[in-house]
């Protein structure tokens, strides 16, 4: 029995050890996803005068003719740049509008487009629904990973303890850091394994997101007179293929952290407003996996603990490569007689 887990262990985490290495380290810079895009928004002058959403859009569209725009990620202060992203298939992804002078400038912002782009690969390994179903299984696999080990390590808790023994031979030494890494990092694996297996099969259940359309139409007119006294700032404005917009706010009352309220405008002008507080137990419970997923359920120091936790998973894949090419049986050279 013993022989069967340990053989289910190495060869798991052979098999799939690079891919636990690409989510974990992608995971890492995901985390610090609004950081990096606030620095590379903040290289972008900032004017005094404020900046209309329709006419960044208009400039967007100026400067990049046949763009079909899908977000307008607004500004915090009043004059910074605004953020617009742009459908998969243009070229920049994302782009920057500021006023300069009395005219507005439009330039691309390569981070955006490569974080997008890692986000991507993040959540479906580049390849839509089905690499979402390859993330659920593998995140069974790793439950299977980190049961296997504790299996191991539990007898030995006493004995072994948490010490590295440095003065011991390379193959120990490994041993020992393995071990330790994977023990201590095993509590967070667990979460981010149930947190992002949760996500891929809530977007799976939702469906691929639609397409907007391409034709005559133009871009949507977003009414900035609109307020909403019962949400908090104004964040983002998402098109609908409908010819509508989504408006998305701060939530005031924050159920969960990082909640949102919405109000989704028609094409006719009909708000149909979606408030945080009014979600379900269900829905609550869900909202939480985001934040538990990338630690800012707990600010900057739960970022800078997933930190900690993705660069030790990055590494637990390769110590545990170097043990097996260190313990595999080498083949007895066969010597040729004359």
């Amino acid at each position: 029995m013993r022989r069967t887990i340990y053989k289910f262990h190495k060869w798991l985490g052979l098999a799939f050890g690079m891919l636990l290495m690409a989510q974990a380290g992608s995971g890492v810079l995901l985390s610090f996803r609004p950081q990096l895009q606030a620095w590379e928004l903040s290289r972008h002058p900032a004017a005094s005068a404020e900046m209309g959403v329709n006419d960044a859009v208009a400039a967007v569209l100026d400067a990049f003719p046949g763009a079909r725009p899908e977000r307008v990620y607004v500004a915090a202060e009043l004059g910074d740049p605004l953020a617009v992203r742009l459908a998969d298939s243009s070229d920049p992804r994302f782009v920057a509008v500021w006023r300069k002078h009395d005219v507005l400038a439009v330039a691309g912002l390569p981070l955006h487009g490569a974080l997008q782009w890692l986000f991507e690969w993040h959540e479906g390994l580049w390849w839509s629904g089905a690499g979402r179903w390859v993330l659920v299984f593998q995140a069974f696999l790793l439950m299977g990973f980190v049961v296997s080990g504790l299996y191991f390590w539990w007898p030995l808790r006493h004995k072994q303890g948490l010490k590295v023994k440095w003065r011991s031979p390379p193959v120990r030494r490994w041993y020992d850091v393995h071990r330790i890494i994977g023990i201590c990092s095993a509590p967070f694996l667990v979460l981010a394994v149930l947190t992002g297996g949760t996500m891929a099969v809530r977007a799976m259940a939702g469906g691929s997101a639609p397409v907007l359309p391409v034709g005559p139409r133009g871009p949507v007119q977003v009414d900035e007179a609109f307020e909403c006294a019962a949400c908090g700032p104004l964040k983002e404005i998402r098109m609908t293929p409908a010819g509508g917009y989504r408006l998305i706010y701060a939530s005031k009352k924050a159920p969960w952290p990082l909640a949102a309220d919405s109000i989704a405008v028609s094409a006719k002008g009909r708000a149909s407003p979606r408030m945080a507080q009014d979600a379900t137990a269900a829905q609550k419970l869900l909202g939480w996996m985001y934040p538990l997923h990338t630690g800012k359920a707990m600010g900057v120091f739960g970022q800078l603990v997933t930190l900690v936790v993705g660069l030790a998973l990055s590494v637990l894949p390769v110590v545990g490569g170097l043990l097996w090419l260190r313990r595999r049986p080498r083949k007895k050279s066969v010597a040729c007689g004359a």
